[in-house]
């Protein structure tokens, strides 16, 4: 598991100076209402997030994908001569 240290920066214009504090909690703040589109940039945010999670995803979906592409092609093709 991996730990890192989320920090809120900000400028000030006017000196110049550069500050950090750590963030203890935070919140999402839905700008828009729930849509397919929308819920498909957060799961793609998400998976970017767990890489580990959508390589297994990915290696399930590939053997799904040649499991279904043997039977059908198994049920299309010639019979046994």
């Amino acid at each position: 598991m991996r730990s890192t240290t989320h920090l809120l920066g900000s400028y000030n214009g006017k000196t110049g100076a550069l500050t950090t504090q750590p963030v203890t909690t935070f919140a999402f703040l839905a700008t828009q209402p729930l849509s397919l589109s929308n819920l498909r940039l957060i799961i793609a945010n998400w998976l970017s997030d767990n890489i580990l999670t959508y390589s297994v995803l990915l290696l399930f979906t590939c053997i799904l994908l040649g499991l279904v592409t043997a039977l059908f092609l198994s049920r299309i093709g010639r019979g046994a001569a």
